[in-house]
């Protein structure tokens, strides 16, 4: 078990703790972690099966922690020590002790079989204090409190991080601490079991004229402020420690300044936000906090997030501080996140008018290294899907490489799942990218460049070759959670998927693709996440252009896209080729184009250089994508005119008849319409949280409409018994007003059936399968001592079966058979029987003795309750054996009476394939059909035609139909082809579409059976 612990800190947190855990929360530039989304209901069907008391918040479920509850020997009365489970994630976090972990690690602390003393250990070393770094105490050794500053100390404060008079007071509650010779203000961070110490800290510092803020440790979690806004049910969330302090001064809302600004909001300090009723985000008018304020309101629960929109308050905080801008009419004019229903257009003025007034951070995020996709796409947006192709080999995985390079130095959190190439290989590729030159010969440079590239928010799937779409979208979907990605790269959809292991998956693989597309498209939407997909196209001629159709798959892809790139390389196709990339499908703007590439082989880039030329100056517009081309007038004309032709021919033929309705029957519709009817019925994907409460729901509902209806069978029988009582003592009383209460009333009860329930048994009937006789065995004797009807069935049901030989003077060994290898043999003979064109040997002993056990069966059925869940099984198996018994001796009954007028009059082996009742049946059939021809049709005819020939004129079998043979032993060298004189080996497994006369005799010798 692995329990995880770091620092966090707030008034209600009570203790530090070590990092005892050999995983960290942080993955920078690494492959992430393969943790699923636990799912709100899974968590609630734990805590409910633990006898758990838990209760709802907005992002996590509240338990007691077991682990206090049993260290706090003194537990005060009302105490309560909360810890806290994430709805999505599992990770829990206890305030108090300091312990958190993984969902496993919960489910393996609440199932300890001794976990008091175990709890005490882990009690004992949370209460363990962390060492101070000694970086904070020479911070808080050279520096001095606020309030101990001097009236010219506090000016020069003042002057340096442009501060006011009223700013004094706010510091002073904050407990800042001032280092005058460095410039530097100190939010500390006290550890709760010494307030001289503290273990983490917030700096701002003013280096030449401006102000930059630093987090001690970097990996910092800790809300600055957030001791002072616990008493309120508001706050203010802020991502500088300056626009704090203004909304602090300004305003009677308290603000707590985020960790790690708009880069990400780390799960663990959703707990300490758990109690806000109400929480606005105020960040800055630019594209990332944009971003960031519908991605944080997700994940903090839209129902109680508002947000200042840039729209109308162009600053931050602290600028509108020095603009002498109302702070409370903005915090209060503050707009909600969530919309429940869109009613109408006022509801979604001001989002319109922010889509309007921001024009630049709605269009998102510029490309630096890529300036003519600006003009083409206008940037890079959340929530969309963009479908990248090429030809094999175009360099498609490092154009994307570099594409997604660009934007992540811009501070889009991206994640890179490469399926074809190892992410080692893709590091490296995008590290020389980023260092603009080649490591290879300047290996000296490495720790330099992978220094500056861990800083980047750049994150790598583990996942490698062929993987299933869900546990992909599962590691997408924690990513997007955890770590706020923005961008997401898959490369490439057809490697990922893979090839079928089955022959039936090689068919529906285009539909398969189709339900990947449609999977990252709602990733995309739901997420707010850019997803970009990277899919071969299929193989075209090397001259021709790559269009939108030639995306591999069907058109699902580029129908789901929002943007579609291609990468045309016209190096083959004429001697001045060049390699571009081609714009098809832009639903932003519709802006299409091309952009020029020239690839760089040092730094492994294809970033446009620029050529300046002497003339004229360099214009970066998108080229046209095809020459038009010129045609003759006069075949223009021709064209125009028959096409006028054909439509007043139409109309014409129109005007003749009277318009008259069509039955929607007889509506034209696509043929790929049709075709893809079963595909577009098919029912949306549910995801494990809604099959869970869908079978929960199905459960609670069968429970209720049984219980309904045993009431209202109880209802009834209580009625009639209470009736027939009341017309027993009536009868007693008086036998004529018995007899008039009896009588059937019309108006009551406008029914009457009249004639035979049942159709009566016929005399001296005989059926065509046989005569039957019950051999039912008596096992009373044996089963006395058993009183459980379940061991009874399946003693019935695995007991060995005899065949018994009647009029044999000789006494055979008899074969033993389970009954279960009886169904089976069965089973197979009733579908070779079924698939040959033949009449096959009878299996009469098979078929007697699983009548016989179907016997047994419903007589033991019968002693138990319709209403106990084994009756149903056991009669479902009943019924399929049933059926099985049936339909074998349909299907010989149908072939004798197609064949046997014809078989029984000539030389052959039909006669030995019968049974005897079965022979009994077609000797009696073939003289009726020909008493029947006879009396009907031939005496009738001329005296030379009055003979007739059976073999010529009722059918045979034919042998050279085709039939699917499974193999089951070793066949060699079979005759499959008897004029070539072909020969192929059967081998034990496989399946072989032949005809039926290549395999009779391996069918009769058991080493092959018809499927």
């Amino acid at each position: 078990m692995i329990i995880y612990a770091g620092l966090y800190h707030d008034n209600v947190l009570k203790r530090n703790y070590h990092i005892t855990s050999v995983h960290s929360h942080e993955h920078k530039s690494g492959s992430l972690p393969l943790t699923k989304a636990v799912g709100l209901s899974s968590i609630k069907e734990f805590l409910s099966q633990s006898m758990l008391p838990y209760k709802e918040g907005f992002t996590c479920l509240i338990v007691d922690c077991p682990v206090c509850n049993l260290g706090k020997g003194k537990k005060k009365s009302g105490e309560t020590f909360p810890l806290y489970i994430n709805n999505l994630t599992g990770m829990w976090m206890c305030p108090s002790c300091q312990l958190n972990g993984s969902w496993n690690d919960f489910c393996n602390l609440i199932a300890l079989p001794k976990p008091k003393a175990k709890q005490r250990e882990w009690v004992k070393h949370a209460e363990k204090t962390e060492p101070v770094p000694e970086e904070i105490q020479a911070l808080f050794e050279n520096s001095q409190p606020i309030k101990d500053l001097t009236s010219e100390g506090f000016s020069e404060l003042m002057r340096t991080f442009k501060l006011n008079h009223q700013t004094r007071e706010v510091l002073e509650r904050l407990n800042v601490r001032y280092d005058m010779q460095n410039k530097k203000l100190i939010f500390p961070s006290m550890s709760p079991h010494s307030m001289k110490s503290p273990t983490k800290v917030r700096v701002i510092s003013s280096v030449d004229g401006g102000v930059t803020e630093q987090s001690i440790p970097k990996d910092s979690l800790t809300l600055i402020g957030l001791e002072n806004a616990l008493s309120h049910d508001t706050v203010v969330l802020t991502l500088s420690l300056l626009d704090m302090i203004a909304i602090h001064q300004m305003a009677d809302i308290p603000a707590v300044c985020l960790p790690q600004g708009t880069k990400k909001l780390p799960q663990e300090v959703l707990p300490a936000l758990e109690h806000f009723n109400k929480i606005i985000l105020w960040f800055q008018d630019d594209i990332h906090s944009w971003e960031a304020v519908r991605a944080f309101a997700r994940k903090l629960n839209e129902s109680r997030c508002y947000y200042v929109n840039p729209a109308t308050w162009k600053w931050g905080p602290f600028q509108a501080m020095h603009k002498k801008v109302n702070i409370p009419k903005i915090l209060y004019e503050a707009w909600p996140v969530a919309h429940k229903s869109i009613a109408s257009f006022p509801s979604l003025r001001e989002h319109v008018k922010s889509e309007l007034a921001l024009v630049e951070q709605v269009s998102g995020v510029k490309w630096k290294r890529f300036p003519i996709l600006n003009r083409l796409l206008k940037g890079h947006r959340r929530g969309e899907l963009t479908v990248f192709t090429g030809p094999t080999g175009a360099g498609k995985t490092t154009f994307m490489s570099e594409y997604s390079l660009d934007l992540c130095l811009q501070g889009v959190n991206t994640l890179w799942g490469s399926f074809e190439v190892h992410p080692v290989r893709l590091a490296k590729i995008m590290l020389i990218q980023f260092a603009q030159l080649s490591l290879e010969k300047h290996p000296e440079c490495f720790d330099e460049w992978a220094d500056k590239f861990e800083d980047l928010t750049m994150y790598f799937i583990s996942l490698h070759g062929q993987n299933s779409i869900k546990s992909v979208l599962d590691v997408m979907t924690h990513a997007v959670y955890v770590y706020d990605i923005a961008h997401v790269i898959v490369d490439n959809l057809q490697f990922m998927l893979g090839t079928p292991d089955d022959q039936r998956g090689n068919f529906d693989r285009f539909y398969r693709q189709d339900l990947a597309v449609a999977a990252f498209r709602k990733f995309a939407t739901q997420n707010n996440c850019h997803v970009s997909l990277v899919i071969h196209p299929r193989k075209e001629g090397d001259m021709d252009e790559l269009t939108t159709s030639s995306i591999f798959g069907g058109a699902k892809a580029s129908q789901e896209a929002d943007n579609v790139l291609i990468l045309q390389d016209r190096r083959l196709s004429s001697l001045r080729g060049k390699k571009y990339i081609q714009v098809t499908k832009n639903r932003f703007s519709g802006d299409l184009g091309i952009m020029p590439l020239e690839f760089d082989k040092e730094s492994r880039t294809f970033s446009l250089k620029k050529k300046p030329k002497k003339d004229h100056p360099e214009k970066e517009t998108a080229e046209p994508l095809k020459k038009k081309k010129r045609l003759d007038p006069a075949i223009l004309k021709a064209r125009e005119d028959r096409r006028k032709r054909k439509i007043e021919k139409q109309i014409r033929r129109l005007e003749k008849v009277a318009q008259q309705y069509k039955p929607v029957d007889e509506c034209e519709v696509s043929p790929t319409l049709r075709k893809e009817i079963s595909m577009r019925k098919r029912n949306a994907p549910m995801s494990e949280s809604e099959l869970a409460e869908a079978a929960q729901l199905l459960c609670e509902w069968t429970r209720y409409r049984w219980k309904e209806s045993c009431d209202e069978l109880i209802t009834i029988d209580s009625i009639v018994s209470s009736r027939l009582k009341a017309l027993e003592e009536l009868r007693k009383e008086s036998p004529r007003l018995y007899e008039a209460a009896i009588q059937l009333d019309e108006n009551l009860l406008p029914y009457k059936a009249t004639g035979p329930v049942e159709s009566p048994p016929i005399a001296g009937y005989d059926p065509p399968d046989g005569e039957y006789i019950d051999t039912t065995k008596n096992l009373h004797s044996k089963m006395a001592h058993r009183g459980d009807l379940t061991q009874e069935l399946d003693f019935i049901l695995n007991e060995d079966e005899r065949a018994e030989s009647q009029g044999r003077e000789e006494e055979e060994e008899e074969e033993m058979m389970t009954a279960r290898e009886v169904v089976d043999r069965l089973e197979e003979a009733w579908l070779n029987e079924k698939w040959s064109p033949e009449l096959l040997e009878p299996q009469m002993e098979l078929v007697d003795c699983m009548l016989e056990q179907i016997t047994q069966m419903e007589e033991n059925l019968n002693r138990i309750s319709r209403k106990d869940l084994r009756y149903s099984v056991h009669h479902m198996e009943l019924q399929r054996i049933r059926y099985v018994v049936s339909s074998y001796l349909r299907h010989r009954l149908e072939k004798i009476e197609k064949f046997a007028p014809a078989a029984l009059n000539s030389e052959g082996t039909f006669r030995e394939r019968l049974s005897e009742q079965e022979l009994k049946f077609a000797t009696e059939y073939t003289k009726s059909i020909s008493s029947h021809m006879q009396s009907l049709v031939i005496q009738h005819m001329p005296l030379n035609l009055q003979e007739i020939q059976p073999t010529k004129v009722y059918p045979a079998p034919n042998r050279n139909r085709f039939v699917l043979a499974q193999v089951k032993q070793q066949c060699p060298r079979v005759l499959v082809d008897e004029d070539e004189g072909a020969e192929v080996d059967f081998d034990p497994g496989t399946q072989h579409i032949v005809q039926y006369r290549a395999v009779s005799q391996l069918l009769k010798d058991g080493a092959v059976k018809l499927v």
